[in-house]
């Protein structure tokens, strides 16, 4: 043949459609033989195809020469890798031996069961993954060529090697080839060969351009698609500045990895002009995201919860559906970011989410108490009492009622609320291990925060009235919350005046804990030294139908002849009860069976 067609004097020929560049014929014959070879055979492939009518079959020839330079490429790597023809022969290997051992010795052994078992299911993934073997090859010329692993858009961009090979094997055997097809298969095979040997230096420049391009079409994008060098599609991303990308690129490119994200640095840059946008597409592909493994959702959300509200709906869907703990702990902390004015209730959605998950505030105390600061401090922020139209204050009411009532349901979680002598000694600046009991001080803090604003008594428990049941713990709060709120209501007629009502309810429910608590004695001792006169003999009334009536004298010698046995709960309660108790209540509970009662003490100032 004549002279090679690359460079200049390739153009001069017509039509000068099939071109070498220098670069790319430097690069292979720096690959030793096989990539001379390779060079040798592309330029006669571009020779014949810019010269056609010298040959009978010119694009079949060119296919031919394709196939040559492919297979001198794919032999730079090597053939030891896994793939469709080593699952095969293992298969054939490992059924012999099964075939041998029943044909000889009438029996199977387990382990060549096992052995056919396991090969089997490599040959039917080896099958699912068609064209895996060369795409092995090329990502071991990868690592040979830039010393980094290809990743997920890397990897399927290797995958058009098989395609090639196939194109051109079946021309190879029997199938036509037209013009258009040979150079389309000779732009793509030398194209891909380019993104395989060229380094970053020789490609630049065209990486530059294609990241300024400001309305980049679908041949652009087919031209990122393609690279199959890490370090090209890092490069293209860290200044990639068209929002067209998002819809062009395939979605491989795009996606985040369990350990890398070479997209993330577009997508930000995106996420601070459309972050609905870039949430939306999060969302749209969340399944794909989730199926790169923990780490691939986690970046993912760290990159939406920079977006502020526009990712509300988006971490409110994602902590109820992937409950990890990094997915929780990143919404705490963008729950903390959104500014205030811009909270909403599906704001308080997200972190009800959190809340709910047992996992995370069994194990994130200190986050989880920060949580609950967030919300108490959002319902009236700065002291300003939300009215009117801005409800936020009663939703956060009555999602810290309900999370508390569904924390309470676990029969463990009540046991060590009722473990905490006294709740005011809890705070979240510094909260303790146990959520439940962080929980309670949370609702009583907003509570407290209410009556300071003036919400009335029956407004500010109406989230525990609605959301706990009937049980000792809310008795408690109730209890806990009217010794707090004292000073507050009792400085004015109307509240006092319903302060009071609620406290005579409260009264008829403070014997059905298992053991009495201080923050209850302050309760009762509260009432007994300020209930007014006209009140007395109704909450007197209101105590006893809650302690019970006092046992009859035969019940109590029982008791004696049986100590130190069982005593009724309610007694037993009672008994502790009874130095705080009015003394018609206390009736004859001193006298009972035991060690005398007294053993829960008010705090100072409350009597």
């Amino acid at each position: 043949m004549s002279s090679p067609p690359f460079d200049s004097e390739q153009a001069e020929l017509a039509p000068a459609v099939c071109v070498v560049r220098s670069e790319l014929v430097s690069a292979l014959q720096a690959q030793g033989a096989h990539g001379q070879r390779a060079l040798s055979l592309l330029l006669d492939a571009a020779q014949i195809m810019n010269a056609p009518a010298v040959f009978q079959a010119p694009y079949e020839v060119a296919q031919s020469c394709l196939r040559g330079a492919l297979d001198s490429v794919l032999k730079i790597a090597g053939e030891d890798f896994p793939g469709l023809r080593s699952a095969t022969e293992a298969v054939t290997k490992a059924a012999g031996a099964v075939a041998d051992a029943w044909r000889h010795r009438s029996e199977v052994e387990a382990g060549d069961l096992d052995v056919l078992v396991s090969v089997v299911d490599q040959l039917r993934a080896e099958q699912a993954n068609r064209g895996g073997f060369r795409t092995r090859q090329i990502g071991h010329l990868v690592l040979e060529q830039t010393r980094q692993e290809m990743g997920l858009a890397e990897t399927e961009a290797a995958r058009s090697w098989s395609a090639f090979y196939s194109a051109a094997s079946s021309v190879l055997h029997g199938s036509g080839s037209g013009a258009d097809e040979a150079r389309r298969q000779f732009d793509d095979v030398t194209a891909a060969m380019e993104q395989l040997f060229l380094g970053l230096p020789e490609r630049a420049d065209r990486l530059r351009e294609l990241a300024r391009l400001d309305a980049p079409v679908q041949q652009d994008a087919d031209e990122v698609a393609r690279m199959t060098d890490p370090r090209a599609g890092g490069y293209f991303f860290q200044a990639a500045v068209s929002g067209h990308w998002l819809d062009l690129l395939p979605l491989t490119r795009l996606l985040p990895e369990e350990q890398r994200w070479p997209a993330v640095l577009y997508l930000r840059r995106l996420l601070a002009d459309e972050p609905e946008r870039v949430c939306a597409w999060v969302e749209e592909n969340l399944d794909s995201i989730c199926a790169q493994g923990p780490g691939a959702l986690s970046q993912a959300v760290g990159l939406v919860s920079e977006a502020g509200m526009a990712a509300c709906a988006l971490l409110a869907r994602l902590v109820q559906a992937q409950p990890e703990r990094f997915v929780l702990i990143r919404a705490a902390d963008w729950a903390r970011d959104v500014p205030v004015a811009e909270r909403t209730g599906l704001w308080v959605a997200v972190l009800e989410g959190v809340l709910r998950s047992r996992t995370f505030t069994a194990h994130e105390s200190w986050e989880s108490g920060q949580v609950l600061r967030e919300l108490v401090d959002t319902a009236h922020p700065g002291g300003r009492l939300r009215t009117g139209k801005d409800r936020l204050g009663v939703i956060i009411r009555s999602a810290l009622a309900g999370v508390l009532a569904d924390h309470l349901n676990d029969e463990n979680a009540g046991l060590h609320a009722e473990l905490v002598n006294e709740l005011g000694t809890i705070t979240l600046a510094d909260p303790p291990h146990v959520i439940v009991v962080t929980l309670m001080r949370a609702v009583l803090d907003l509570a407290l925060a209410e009556a300071q604003l003036g919400v009335p008594v029956a407004q500010r428990l109406r989230g525990v009235h609605g959301k706990l049941p009937a049980t000792e713990h809310r008795a408690r709060l109730v209890a806990v919350h009217l010794t707090e709120s004292w000073p507050h209501d009792s400085q004015r007629a109307e509240a006092a005046a319903d302060w009071w009502q609620t406290a005579v309810d409260a009264a008829r429910e403070v014997g059905g804990a298992t053991w009495p608590s201080a923050d209850l004695a302050d309760f009762l001792a509260l009432l007994d030294a300020r209930c007014p006169q006209e009140l007395r003999a109704q909450m007197e009334a209101a105590l006893g139908e809650g302690l019970g009536a006092p046992p009859a004298a035969a019940q109590m010698r029982a008791w004696a002849d049986a100590f130190p046995g069982p005593v009724p709960r309610r007694w037993r309660v009672a008994r502790r009860l009874s130095p705080v108790l009015p003394e018609p209540v206390r009736g004859a509970v001193g006298a009972g069976p035991g060690p005398a009662g007294g053993e829960v003490r008010a705090s100072p100032g409350q009597a």
